[in-house]
């Protein structure tokens, strides 16, 4: 082997990989937080050389490591995935690009299983969609209550993700709001669900003539001002809601929801999706 490639750093190794890296914002935080986490444990181990921590056996063991942190808490099996997959990406890079010459494939000492399937609770969900068709809670306010009540009876309808509804126009709905209209097919809407898009649709129309400029057309949008929490910009009220925004609002509300009834404090959106997947079921 060569004397530079012998003596390049497993830091050096990496950040000449991340400087490369193309893809979102996301993948490349990932990438980012796991592979420095791999330097770090690498340097500790005394396998600073990118082709002692590179090689099979020391990246098993810096999985492993992980896989049982110190405080006892059971390690996320989607961030050890997220490790494999980032190391598994650099030692390619390093290999195509004869930066460490004779490194072995780590595909055997990188494989993990696969994430458990997620697991739901249809009675859990059941049992918000119920509040969600009563009063709001304290604290909340009624337009977001609204939002809010509409959001959960379109999960349990539909059993779509945020992704799908975060799409959905003003315009996707039907006349009489019974029934939406989705990527994959109409969907008919009972009439507590009927009920609960008449309440928010007037409140987004009363959020809508205060605004300067046009209707955004989007079916959720902002009640108010708010800062972005990555980026820290202003959102202005009235602005479409993201996927991400109608997952926080969701948490949010259920919160307030779980400090007078404790029994939803860990209701997730996929039990109330199940609700809509039982449905489909039965069709």
């Amino acid at each position: 082997m060569s004397s530079a490639g012998r003596s390049l750093s497993i830091h050096d190794a990496t950040e000449r990989y991340l400087a490369g890296l193309e893809g979102s914002a996301s993948t490349q935080r990932q990438r980012r937080w796991a592979l420095r986490d791999l330097c770090e444990h690498a340097e500790e181990a005394g396998r600073g050389a990118a082709h002692d921590a590179l090689q099979p056996e020391a990246l098993a063991a810096w999985l492993t490591a992980r896989e049982a942190p110190e405080d006892g808490r059971p390690a996320s099996v989607a961030g050890v995935r997220a490790r494999a997959s980032a190391a598994r990406a650099l030692t390619e890079f390093v290999r195509s690009h004869h930066l460490v010459p004779g490194l072995a494939d780590p595909a055997d000492a990188l494989s993990r299983p696969d994430t458990a399937a997620a697991v739901h609770d249809p009675r859990a969900g059941r049992y918000l969609l119920s509040m969600a068709s009563s009063g709001s809670p304290w604290g909340v306010p009624a337009a977001v209550w609204a939002r809010f009540s509409a959001h959960v009876h379109l999960l349990a309808a539909t059993g779509a993700g945020e992704n799908d509804l975060a799409r959905l126009r003003v315009e996707d709905l039907a006349p009489g709001h019974d029934a939406v209209t989705l990527r994959t097919g109409t969907v008919p809407l009972s009439d507590p669900a009927r009920r609960s898009l008449d309440v928010w649709l007037a409140a987004r129309t009363d959020v809508v003539r205060r605004l300067s400029g046009s209707d955004p057309a989007a079916l959720w949008i902002r009640i108010h001002p708010g800062k972005d929490r990555r980026t820290g910009v202003i959102a202005p009220a009235g602005l479409a809601i993201s996927a991400r925004g109608l997952r926080l609002s969701f948490q949010t509300v259920r919160a307030a929801l779980a400090a007078e009834d404790p029994r939803v404090a860990e209701v997730s959106v996929r039990d109330v999706r199940a609700l809509g997947r039982l449905e489909d079921a039965r069709a």
